[in-house]
C-alpha cells in the first residue's frame, strides 16, 4: 500500500498525477487508496488558498458567468490574473488589515475576483448578506467592504472597474485601524453558522484549514483545466468555497449564474446537462425537493451526461432507492457522500456510493468514511473521548483549526476538537457511521422517544422519499412530514399511505404513533440549501389551527363534531386513548376545542382519555352530559358584590414555622412564594385597594430560549434583597434582584428542560427536578451543583422541605415519592403506592405526608420512614398540589373538577363540583375582617372560584369573577388582590371581592404558568 503526503509544491503533485495517470487501469483504484492513506502529518501550513490557482493556461477561461438565459459572459485566466493584481495594489493603497466585507449586491462572477485579490492581499474576506451588521463589524474589526451600492455609515474612498462593473470601496465611520506593522494574514475567511444546530457562530477559517481539502479532492476526482464547477452553493455556505477553489486549483472553468437564473430550477438542470458541467456539489434537499428524479434521469443523471462528479453533502444521505431511481443504468457519474462542519472548514471525510459495488460498506449511506487529510475523527461519551465505539463525533486536527467565536489559535492545545453534534459509531477498523443527531430525544407522556426510530421506519416504506419528524415542544405535538416518491394529491393515495405508515408504526410502542401525519409536495430549504424545519413546524401549526375551527364551525351534530376532533388529534378510534398515543396535553387540548365546538364542559372527558377509555365511551359521556347542557350550580353563591375591606390591611403570613434547628446554611432566605402558596414569614405593607389605582407597565425582560412552562419563585434574603428566580425547557435557571437599581442578574443551566418550580433553601442554594430525573442542588448565581440525586423518570413537581429543612420531599414520574437529606442529597425513603406518576409536589403536616398522583390517587404516608397510612381512589386525575387547613383537613382537586375534603385520617367530610377542569392549585388563604379561611382557585371554564371553609363540613362555594380565556395557571392571592393569567397570555389584577378587573397586561402566546406578587413587582413568564 502506498503511503502518500501531500507536497506543499503544486508543480511536484502535477507531475505525480500524470505518473499515476500513465496506468489508466490502475489509476482508480490507485486514488482510492492514497486517498485515505494520506499522513495526519501533512503541513500545508505554507500554501495559502489563493496559492493554490492554476496560473499555467492564460488562455483557458475562468469564469463562465451567466446573465441571462441567452448572454454568456467568459473571462479568461490572464484577464482574472490582472483583475486579481489589480485589487491587490487597491488595497494596498489604504489601511486595510484583518478582513474585508465583500458586500451581497456585488455580482456573481465578481465575488471570486475579490476573493482572490483580498486573500493575495494578505488578508481574509467575508461574504456579508445583510444591510445592517454593525456588531459583526466591531467583532471582526472589519474597516472596509467592497459593494455595488453605498454602505450606510461610511465613506466610498475608490471607485474601481473590475470587468465593467463599478464597485466601491467604503471605509466604514467607526473603522478601526490596526496600529501594529501588517503581517500575512492566517486566515482564508470568515463564515457564519446558520443557527440551525445551536447558536449561530462566527468561524474565522485558517489557510491551513481549508488547503487540505482543496488539494485532497483535486487529486481524487483527478481534476483537470477541462473540468468545469458550477457554483451554485449560497456564497454564505463554507462548500461555495471549494466550488470556487477547486475549480482555481485545476486550472478548470468555474461556472457561475445570478440570483435570478438560480432560483429557477428548470433552467438550471437544463444547463447544467448542456454545458456540460462535470463536477456539481449539492445538498440532498436540493436533489430531493427541487429536481423531480425523472428529470434528473434525462438530463445530469442521463446515459449521455457530461458530468463525472456529484457531490452530496450537508445533510443525511437520501436512501439508495432513491439515488437508484434518479440514475440512468448507463450513467457513468460517480456519485460521494461527503461530510463536514463548519467549525473545522469545510468537509471532513467521503465516501463514494458506488451502486454497481456489491460490497455494503460501498452502498451504505450510512458510512461516512475515512477522515480526509489532516483530519482526525474521535467518539466523545459521558465516560470519555475514545477512538473507536458510539457516541458524539468529535473532529479534530493539529494543523486545521478554525477560531470559533472568541477563540485564539495561540491559545488552543492541540490537536483541536469541535463537536459535530452527530452521534456516530465507530468500528475497530476506524470505519465511522451516521447514527443520528444529538437531541433528537424527546419527552412524550412521559417516556423518553427517540424521533430518529420515528423517521427510520418510515422511511423503509417504498413510496417514502423523506420523513421528517417535528417535536413542536410549545404546544407538546409530535407531527410527521412526509414527502413521497410520487405527487400525493389523489385522496384515495393519501388515505392508503397513511395505512401504510400506520401498520409500519405499530411495530413500535404506541407512544410513538405522531399527533399528526402532513404530506407534503412543495418543501421550503433555507439559503444554504437545506431542509428548513421552522417552515414545515409553521405548515403543521397552521394546518391544525384551520382544521379545528373547521371542526368547531362546520359540523352540525355531536357526533360528528367529537369524531372530527378526535381523528384531528388521534390517527385512529379503532382503540383506546393512550394506546393511540394521547397524551395529557392533548387530553387536554381535545377538552379545549370540543368546549369551544359545543359551547359546554365536559369536565370527566380528560379523566376518561387518560384512563385509555375509547371513542366510543367518551362520546357516550359528552351525550348524556350533553343532555342537560343548561347547567345550574345550587351550591354556587353568584353574588359578586360584597363588602369592602377594611382601608388599611397589615397581613401577616406564617405558613412554616421552625420547630427545630435550622440548619445554619439555609437562614439567608427570610420567606419565599410560587404558585400561589408561601412559606416563610412575610409581612405585606398596607393597601388600600378600593382607592389605588392599579397600572402594569413592562419593568424587566429576558430570553431564556426556549418556552417557559414553571412558575417563577420570589424570594428575600435576610438583607432585604428581593430576588424571583423561574425556570425554562432551555435548561436555564434566571435569577434577577428586584429592588436595586443594579438589578444583578445570574443565569446558570442544566442539561435537561426544567418545568418544575425552584425551591430555594437559603445562600441562593436552590433546589429544582428535570425532566433527565435528576434532582439538582445548586447554586443560582455560580451554576455549582452541589448534590444531584437520580430519580427512573422526570421530575415536573417542586420539591418542599420539613419544618426545620432537614429533609427534602419530592414526587416523580416513575410513581415515586422520595425522602431526601438536604445537606447532601443521599436518600432516606422511597415509596411506590402503585398509583401514577406524580407530578405535583407535596404537603406536610406533623408526621404526615400528602400527595396525588394522575391515576386519582389521594394518599398520606408517614413523614418519618414513606409508609402508607392511607389511600382513597379518585375517579380522575390529580394535577394539583393539595391544601392543609388550620382545622387540620386535607383538600384535594381533581382534573375533573370535583373538589374533595378529608380529615387526618382520610375520613371524606365533604365534595363540591364545578362544570370546568381544575389544572389550579387551591390557594388557601384568610381573610383578615373574617375569622375563617378560604380556598382561591380557578377553572378551564373561565371562572374563578372562592370556597368559604366556616367549618370543616359545609364550604360555601362563590363565583368570584368570569374571565374572557380559560385559565390553567394557579391565582396568586394576596391584600384583597387576584394575579390571574389566562391561556391567551393575560394578566389581570381582581378586586378578590367584587371580582372587578382593576387593570390587565397581554402578553403574546400560550401561557400556563402563574404569576407572583410581593409590593410593586409581579413576576410572570412571557409565554
Amino acid at each position: 500500500m502506498l503511503n502518500y503526503t501531500v507536497a506543499t509544491n503544486d508543480n511536484v503533485l502535477h507531475r505525480f498525477i500524470q505518473l499515476i495517470k500513465m496506468s489508466e487501469a490502475n489509476s482508480k483504484r490507485l486514488l482510492e487508496t492514497v486517498m485515505f492513506n494520506i499522513s495526519s502529518d501533512c503541513d500545508n501550513s505554507d500554501t495559502f488558498l489563493h496559492t493554490l490557482c492554476d496560473w499555467t493556461a492564460p488562455d483557458n477561461i475562468a469564469i463562465e458567468h451567466h446573465c441571462n438565459e441567452t448572454e454568456v459572459k467568459q473571462i479568461k485566466y490572464s484577464v482574472l490574473k490582472d483583475a486579481v493584481i489589480y485589487i491587490t495594489n487597491v488595497l494596498k493603497e489604504f489601511d486595510a488589515s484583518g478582513f474585508i466585507g465583500i458586500n451581497f449586491d456585488v455580482s456573481e462572477y465578481i465575488v471570486p475576483i475579490l476573493m482572490l485579490g483580498i486573500n493575495t492581499s494578505g488578508l481574509g474576506f467575508i461574504n456579508l448578506f445583510d444591510a445592517t451588521y454593525s456588531e459583526l463589524y466591531t467583532k471582526l474589526r472589519i474597516t472596509y467592504i467592497f459593494s455595488s451600492n453605498d454602505i450606510s455609515e461610511s465613506n466610498v474612498v475608490r471607485h474601481i472597474k473590475v470587468q465593467n462593473q463599478t464597485i466601491k470601496l467604503c471605509k466604514l465611520w467607526n473603522a478601526y485601524i490596526e496600529q501594529e506593522n501588517k503581517v500575512e494574514n492566517e486566515y482564508a475567511y470568515v463564515i457564519t453558522t446558520s443557527g440551525s444546530t445551536g447558536e449561530p457562530k462566527i468561524v474565522k477559517v485558517t489557510h491551513s484549514c481549508i488547503v487540505p481539502n482543496i488539494l485532497d479532492l483535486k487529486k481524487l476526482f483527478q481534476l483537470s483545466t477541462g473540468d468545469k464547477i458550477i457554483q451554485l452553493t449560497s456564497l454564505r455556505f463554507d462548500p461555495s468555497i471549494v466550488e470556487i477553489f477547486l475549480s482555481f486549483s485545476c486550472g478548470g472553468t468555474l461556472v457561475t449564474v445570478t440570483k435570478e437564473l438560480k432560483n429557477d430550477i428548470e433552467w438550471t438542470l437544463k444547463m447544467i446537462y448542456e454545458n456540460r458541467i462535470t463536477l456539481l456539489q449539492s445538498t440532498p434537499s436540493v436533489l430531493l425537493y427541487k429536481w423531480p428524479s425523472q428529470h434528473l434521469q434525462r438530463t445530469i443523471l442521463s446515459d449521455k451526461s457530461d458530468l463525472r462528479i456529484l457531490l452530496i453533502g450537508g445533510e443525511l444521505f437520501p436512501k439508495i432507492s432513491i439515488i437508484e431511481d434518479m440514475k440512468h443504468a448507463a450513467n457513468q457519474t460517480r456519485i460521494f457522500n461527503i461530510y463536514g462542519v463548519t467549525e473545522v472548514s469545510c468537509w471532513a471525510s467521503i465516501n463514494e456510493i458506488d451502486l454497481r459495488n456489491p460490497s455494503k460498506l460501498k452502498q451504505d449511506p450510512s458510512y461516512l468514511g475515512r477522515p480526509l487529510s489532516n483530519t482526525m475523527f474521535k467518539i466523545k461519551t459521558d465516560n470519555g473521548i475514545y477512538d473507536h465505539g458510539k457516541g458524539v463525533l468529535l473532529i479534530g486536527s493539529n494543523s486545521r483549526i478554525c477560531e470559533v467565536n472568541n477563540d485564539k489559535i495561540g491559545n488552543l492545545e492541540r490537536p483541536v476538537f469541535r463537536e459535530s453534534g452527530d452521534l456516530v459509531r465507530i468500528d475497530e477498523h476506524g470505519d465511522a457511521f451516521y447514527e443520528g443527531r444529538v437531541g433528537v430525544e424527546i419527552k412524550r407522556f412521559g417516556n423518553k422517544l427517540n424521533t430518529d426510530v420515528l423517521r427510520n421506519t418510515i422511511l423503509k416504506l417504498n413510496f417514502v422519499k423523506n420523513c421528517i419528524p417535528l417535536w413542536d415542544e410549545e404546544n407538546y405535538k409530535l407531527y410527521v412530514c412526509i414527502v413521497t416518491c410520487n405527487s400525493t394529491n389523489e385522496f384515495k393515495k393519501i388515505s392508503r399511505y397513511k395505512e401504510e405508515i400506520i401498520n409500519e408504526l405499530k411495530k413500535l410502542s404506541h407512544l410513538y404513533i405522531p399527533d399528526k401525519i402532513h404530506f407534503i409536495d412543495d418543501v421550503e430549504l433555507t439559503v444554504n440549501g437545506k431542509l428548513c424545519t421552522h417552515a414545515l413546524l409553521k405548515i403543521c401549526s397552521n394546518v391544525q389551527k384551520c382544521n379545528v375551527q373547521q371542526t368547531m364551525s362546520l359540523v352540525p351534530n355531536i357526533k360528528e363534531r367529537f369524531k372530527n376532533i378526535w381523528t384531528h388529534y388521534i390517527s385512529s378510534i379503532e382503540a383506546g386513548f393512550l394506546q393511540l398515543g394521547g397524551t395529557s396535553v392533548v387530553a387536554l387540548q381535545m377538552s379545549m376545542s370540543l368546549s369551544e365546538a359545543l359551547k359546554s364542559e365536559y369536565p370527566k372527558l380528560i379523566g376518561m382519555l387518560l384512563r385509555d377509555e375509547n371513542f366510543e365511551a367518551c362520546l357516550t359521556y359528552i351525550m348524556e352530559e350533553s343532555k342537560n347542557i343548561r347547567i345550574t350550580e345550587s351550591n354556587v353563591h353568584e353574588d359578586k358584590i360584597s363588602q369592602e375591606l377594611n382601608s388599611h390591611v397589615n397581613v401577616e403570613s406564617h405558613v412554616l414555622t421552625n420547630d427545630g434547628a435550622v440548619l445554619e446554611n439555609y437562614t439567608n432566605c427570610e420567606w419565599q412564594k410560587s404558585k400561589g402558596k408561601t412559606t416563610g414569614h412575610v409581612l405585606v405593607k398596607e393597601r388600600n385597594v378600593a382607592q389605588l389605582d392599579f397600572r402594569i407597565e413592562l419593568w424587566k425582560k429576558y430570553n431564556l430560549q426556549k418556552c417557559i412552562d414553571a412558575s417563577p419563585t420570589m424570594f428575600q434574603t435576610a438583607s432585604g434583597q428581593l430576588f424571583v428566580t423561574v425556570s425554562s425547557h432551555s435548561g436555564k435557571i434566571l435569577t434577577t434582584e428586584l429592588n436595586s437599581t443594579d438589578c444583578a442578574s445570574y443565569e446558570v443551566r442544566l442539561p435537561g428542560r426544567l418545568l418544575a418550580s425552584v425551591l430555594v433553601l437559603g445562600n441562593f442554594k436552590g433546589v429544582i427536578g428535570c425532566t433527565n430525573g435528576y434532582l439538582y442542588c445548586l447554586n443560582l448565581k455560580t451554576g455549582n451543583i452541589y448534590w444531584q440525586f437520580k430519580t427512573a423518570n422526570e421530575i415536573k413537581g417542586t420539591a418542599i422541605t420539613c419544618e426545620n429543612k432537614e429533609y427534602l420531599y419530592v414526587g416523580s414520574y416513575d410513581h415515586y415519592l422520595y425522602s431526601l437529606r438536604t445537606k447532601c442529597g443521599s436518600q432516606v425513603w422511597c415509596t411506590d403506592i402503585g398509583h401514577g406518576n406524580i407530578s405535583s409536589s407535596p404537603v406536610i403536616n406533623n408526621n404526615l405526608v400528602f400527595f396525588g398522583t394522575q391515576s386519582g390517587a389521594c394518599v398520606a404516608v408517614y413523614k418519618d420512614n414513606g409508609k402508607k397510612y392511607w389511600l382513597r381512589k379518585m375517579q380522575d386525575p390529580i394535577f394539583t398540589t393539595p391544601v392543609i387547613t388550620e382545622k387540620e383537613t386535607i383538600i384535594f382537586s381533581t382534573v375533573a373538577g370535583e373538589i374533595f375534603s378529608f380529615d387526618m385520617d382520610g375520613h371524606l367530610l365533604w365534595n363540591i363540583r364545578v362544570t370546568g377542569n381544575i389544572f389550579s392549585d387551591l390557594v388557601i388563604h384568610k381573610d383578615p375582617s373574617k375569622n375563617f379561611e378560604s380556598i382561591t382557585f380557578a377553572s378551564k371554564n373561565k371562572v374563578i372560584y372562592n370556597i368559604e371553609l366556616k367549618d370543616s363540613r359545609n364550604p360555601l362555594l362563590n363565583l368570584i369573577a368570569e374571565m374572557k380565556e380559560p385559565i390553567v395557571a394557579t391565582p396568586h392571592c394576596e391584600t384583597g388582590l387576584i394575579i390571574i393569567v389566562e391561556v391567551n397570555g393575560t394578566l389581570s389584577v381582581i378586586n378578590s371581592l367584587t371580582g372587578k378587573v382593576l387593570t390587565n397586561f397581554h402578553m403574546e402566546g400560550a401561557s400556563f404558568s402563574s404569576a407572583v406578587m410581593h409590593e410593586n413587582f409581579i413576576a410572570k413568564q412571557c409565554p
